[in-house]
């Protein structure tokens, strides 16, 4: 059995979320670049439609893993780095956290009523600038938020790398061990097959809606960003 210390459980998740947040970034970056030459392509209305879809993707995804961040600064990390008597670095890198410390009520804001939650919606429709009026800015900060997160979380795990290199080896160990690694080998095969099924499914459905008075499925392509 694989032991794994507060200091390292914490380590490791901060790890997943850099990973998310980093490649978020990375992507972002890549469309960017691409909105830069859009007029540039066959269709730019397509392509910017494409683009945008893509960065509210990326928006939803850092929203949840800066909530995250905030949740494990709050409850795990100054409580373990205090352990090892290094709860000073978080001091030092107040720069940093303090941007992102301070859209903390607009990450709660969003992710209960826009992000992950969906009832009030369902109940009761607001638009994004009726849950917050100054939605533009806060998209700006959210992005800029995440970039200053992955240099708070590397700079964490540069100035503690005896402790971090511990724990990714402990962190794998324990996949090893237990399994649970995300990893799509045979993607290219394995979403054909899942085409597949959705067809024959979708036939089966087709039959039993015509059936009974309804129209067949359908599914519908959105152009745009929705509302």
């Amino acid at each position: 059995m694989v032991k794994i210390s507060p200091l390292q459980s914490c380590f490791l998740q901060l790890n997943h979320i850099l990973f998310r947040l980093t490649w978020a970034n990375d992507l972002q970056e890549k469309l960017n670049q691409e909105m830069e030459k859009v007029y540039e392509t066959n269709n730019p209305l397509e392509e910017s439609n494409r683009i945008n879809a893509q960065s509210v993707m990326i928006l939803d995804y850092i929203l949840l893993n800066l909530d995250q961040l905030l949740e494990i600064h709050d409850t795990q990390l100054g409580k373990v780095l205090k352990e090892i008597d290094f709860v000073d670095l978080l001091k030092h890198l107040k720069n940093l956290w303090v941007p992102i410390n301070g859209l903390r009520g607009k990450i709660v804001l969003w992710r209960n009523n826009y992000v992950a939650h969906s009832v009030n919606q369902a109940i009761n429709f607001h638009s994004l600038s009726e849950i917050d009026p100054d939605y533009n800015n806060t998209i700006k900060k959210t992005f800029f938020a995440s970039r200053l997160a992955t240099l708070y979380i590397s700079t964490i795990f540069s100035n503690l790398n005896s402790d971090y290199k511990i724990a990714i080896s402990s962190g794998k160990l324990r996949i090893e061990l237990h399994g649970g690694k995300w990893a799509w080998n045979d993607f290219t095969s394995d979403w054909e097959k899942m085409k597949k099924n959705e067809r024959e499914l979708k036939e089966q459905t087709d039959k039993i809606l015509q059936k009974n008075g309804y129209k067949p499925t359908v599914r519908l392509e959105f152009r745009s960003v929705p509302m």
